[in-house]
């Protein structure tokens, strides 16, 4: 039987789940920027909070891996409990890079390449450098230049649907 319950005042704690790409480059007490979507002054000024918790161990589901990190932000009279939150941490940042799709880039033999279309009309494979990467999004260091054509490849799932 449960007598009392105590809590912190000072604080709200919440989870954000974190991709398996994206886990090793966070950190205790690293900066996280929160805005609530029921409080319009946060959007443009988000509340200041930190990271409290990082987990060891993921959950998987459908093939993907993601770890719930804990936040704390300050206690706001306004904030209520089950809010919707989104929460920003910057992990990289980097000024005039040329960035493209995650699946545009094919890896083979150790090497990383892109199909580009070409001036004629036709496309051609071409290698690059890469640098940081989100789940979305891989930072091209060498081989391409802005302006340059990335072919996105287009997936199919094989069902013909009638």
């Amino acid at each position: 039987t449960v007598i009392s319950t105590i809590s912190n005042n000072d604080m709200f704690e919440f989870q954000i789940p974190i991709d398996e790409l994206d886990i090793a480059k966070l950190n205790y007490d690293q900066e996280v920027r929160v805005s609530i979507d029921a409080l319009d002054d946060t959007q443009d000024n988000p509340i200041k909070g930190k990271i409290s918790k990082l987990p060891l161990e993921g959950v998987s589901t459908a093939g993907v891996t993601e770890y719930y990190v804990t936040v704390q932000i300050p206690y706001d009279e306004n904030i209520r409990i089950s809010m919707n939150a989104t929460a920003k941490i910057i992990t990289h940042s980097a000024k005039n890079v040329l960035v493209v799709r995650v699946d545009a880039v094919t890896k083979e033999n150790g090497e990383s390449t892109v199909t580009i279309v070409l001036e004629n009309g036709t496309t051609a494979r071409k290698a690059v450098e890469l640098g940081e990467r989100n789940v979305s999004y891989v930072e091209v260091k060498q081989g391409l230049a802005e302006g340059d054509k990335v072919v996105i490849p287009q997936f199919s799932t094989g069902i013909n649907f009638f």
